[in-house]
């Protein structure tokens, strides 16, 4: 016979019967859970260990090409480094050189010389030419110059010392012929002047006097200033040319 619909279940255990059942059920999560975080614990900590195994693999796999690359970066710093010294040799050679060869400044005052005209004195010196030291105190080559102090210069290579003395010493100068003489014909004279100052290593020519010896005599002296360019490596110096494509190809 079935027990009639309605009717209230009676539990006939005490109470601390159902509160131990009860306290057995929460430890019985409480472990589940627990067991749950220390697999998740695990399955983390072993996937960070094979994690940790193949960076460690990379990283032994880029060693060597870390190391080389090192090797080169070493190596390329002492070709720059030896290149910079050739480069700084190289400039105090070619300014070693840059005055104008004596034989080239006197061919260009005596070969337009005319016959009409007599050189009698003929003297070269150095000179600040004025207002190029302003010039180059703007363009910061002047002597004197921020870098020129003596802590920067323990710093510098041998030849930029040398270099530095040098245009200290000669950039701000010019070369400067004075010559004397006489002359039949002052238009000639003019025109021989005129000449000179066309040179390509003239950077003007000037009369400075011009004293007639009288009628009788038809002669005149005369005294004019010579400018000479600055040379190759100098401020305003003229530029080395650039080879040619045919030049190029005749040096391969």
């Amino acid at each position: 016979m079935s027990e009639p619909v309605g009717q209230p279940e009676i539990d006939f255990l005490p109470a601390k019967y159902r509160e131990e059942r009860t306290l057995r059920q929460t430890q019985g999560w409480r472990y589940g859970v627990l067991g749950l975080f220390v697999l998740l614990l695990c399955a983390a900590l072993g996937l960070q260990q094979r994690t940790r195994f193949r960076l460690q693999a990379e990283l032994a796999a880029l060693t060597p090409q870390y190391e080389q690359a090192q090797g080169r970066t070493a190596e390329l710093g002492i070709l720059q480094a030896e290149l910079n010294q050739a480069r700084r040799r190289a400039e105090l050679v070619a300014y070693l050189h840059h005055p104008w060869p004596r034989t080239q400044v006197l061919a260009a005052i005596l070969e337009p010389l005319p016959s009409v005209i007599t050189l009698t004195e003929l003297t070269a010196i150095l000179e600040v030419e004025p207002g190029r030291g302003a010039r180059l105190q703007r363009a910061g080559a002047s002597p004197g110059e921020k870098g020129s102090d003596k802590t920067e210069l323990e710093r510098l290579q041998p030849a930029e010392v040398d270099l530095r003395r040098l245009r200290e010493e000669y950039d701000g100068k010019s070369l400067t012929i004075t010559v004397s003489g006489t002359t039949s014909d002052v238009g000639l004279l003019y025109s021989y002047l005129s000449s000179i100052g066309a040179h390509p290593i003239v950077a003007k020519a000037e009369l400075r006097s011009l004293q007639s010896e009288g009628a009788a005599a038809g002669t005149s002296t005369f005294s004019a200033k010579i400018v000479i360019r600055p040379g190759y490596g100098q401020p305003a110096g003229p530029r080395p040319a650039e080879p040619s494509s045919g030049d190029t190809v005749a040096a391969r």
